[in-house]
């Protein structure tokens, strides 16, 4: 049973982001055999490439669009968000 905790933390960390009612299902059942103590919610049980595929990896380009988007909605000058990092009007993708 050793060997596949690392599979059932993962799981139940992806439960979090996912919403599926068959996850939740699971990690609930899994809290309440075992306990919350004995079921880590931490990502050092979690596998590595689980943790990899959750995380938020947006593209230089995707990132200057939100930050120019953002500016443009909150009326903030591209000189006044420059002044914390360069960002581009013409973006390259």
């Amino acid at each position: 049973m050793r060997d596949l905790a690392i599979y059932v933390y993962s799981i139940i960390y992806a439960s979090k982001f996912l919403g599926l009612f068959t996850l939740n299902e699971f990690r609930d059942l899994m809290m309440n055999f075992f306990g919350t103590d004995a079921v880590p919610l931490l990502p050092d049980a979690v596998d590595p490439k689980i943790l990899e595929y959750f995380k938020v990896k947006p593209s230089h380009y995707e990132l200057n669009m939100y930050i120019l988007e953002m500016g443009n909605r909150n009326k903030l000058a591209l000189d006044k968000i420059n002044q914390i990092h360069q960002f581009s009007n013409n973006p390259i993708p």
